[in-house]
């Protein structure tokens, strides 16, 4: 797997230092539990694998510092946005740099449809505000945003990128 280029690096690194410090802030983790997570994300930094580079994943899933479900209320309450599951989503191809794989990994969010002129984008870093920022500049559209958990959002990148693997080998 290709390592992470130098303009998504410092996203990811800004990101998840802001969702890491808004989790504390909210007294959803403590400080220990970010440090040791903190040290894991470089690890899975160095590693290159997207689907390893989320402090939240690591907080949740790897180090069982966070639940889930206190994560999606704390983001249902405090951002007042609504959560989708995409799951049984047919995500429709954008046809721009808005639905390129490494940008959603890096963020953990991916817009899955154009509606009008409005993006519908879900994420499971919202309380991220690199992230939303990211995503308010590249997009030439306004975005309503929606929260999703991780898994969510994990199998939404997959459908894409294998919808684009499939794109290019039938371009060939």
């Amino acid at each position: 797997m290709p390592a992470i280029s130098k303009e998504h690096k410092a996203l990811v690194l800004r990101s998840n230092r802001f969702l890491a410090n808004t989790l504390n802030e909210y007294g959803l983790v403590n400080e220990e539990d970010i440090d040791e997570a903190n040290e894991r994300l470089l690890d899975a930094i160095d590693g290159g694998n997207p689907r390893q580079i989320s402090v939240l994943n690591i907080l949740i899933y790897d180090l069982k510092k966070l639940d889930e479900k206190d994560y999606i209320n704390f983001v249902v309450k405090e951002s007042k946005i609504g959560l989708i599951a995409l799951s049984n989503y047919k995500l429709r191809p954008l046809g721009n740099a808005m639905n390129d794989p490494d940008v959603c990994w890096a963020t953990w969010t991916i817009p899955f449809d154009l509606v009008g002129d409005y993006y519908l984008v879900a994420t499971a870093y919202y309380p991220s505000r690199p992230v939303v920022e990211y995503w308010e500049k590249a997009a030439d559209k306004p975005i309503i945003w929606y929260g999703a958990s991780i898994q969510c959002v994990t199998e939404a990148i997959d459908r894409i990128s294998q919808t684009d693997s499939a794109d290019s080998e039938n371009d060939h």
